[in-house]
């Protein structure tokens, strides 16, 4: 069940720990699916995933595309426009019509006031740094419907 819910090794054992806590505070020797549950829940009741749920549809693409770009080149400090091309591409593939440069830098401006993104300098400029301020998990959690039963 935990690996169906992350693909991130030290996440996993994350919610097993916590999942063994939880276990232990119940004075029980064996976990049970309710205990799994519960710590996944702990999870998704995250603030930051609740900001991300909150977001505009826009703004979720957008916080999707730095995430493929960071996993593209392998690095978590990545450049906007290049964020903007990935953002271009998810659009479409979701069939909506891509905002222009200037409205997809206020998107990212906005992600930055709510300190999903840490964006390198406050002006709009294209060339600018940002690098998500949220795990992947988080991100993953909070754009998936997850089944807990």
């Amino acid at each position: 069940k935990v690996s169906a819910v992350s693909g991130d090794a030290r996440r996993a054992l994350d919610i097993c720990r916590r999942v063994a806590e939880i276990t232990e505070t119940r004075n029980n020797t064996t976990v049970t699916v309710q205990d799994v549950n519960e710590a996944l829940s702990e999870m998704i009741i995250n603030p930051k995933v609740q900001a991300i749920k909150h977001c505009s549809k826009f703004e979720q693409i957008f916080l999707q595309a730095v995430c493929v770009e960071v996993k593209r080149i392998g690095v978590e400090e990545v450049c906007f426009m290049n964020v903007y091309r990935q953002f271009e591409s998810l659009c479409s593939f979701d069939g909506y019509k891509t905002p222009n440069i200037t409205q997809t830098l206020d998107i990212c401006a906005k992600l930055g006031d709510y300190r999903l993104l840490i964006c390198e300098c406050a002006s709009n400029d294209i060339h600018k740094k940002i690098l998500l301020n949220i795990s992947k998990d988080e991100l993953h959690y909070a754009l998936q419907k997850i089944d807990f039963d």
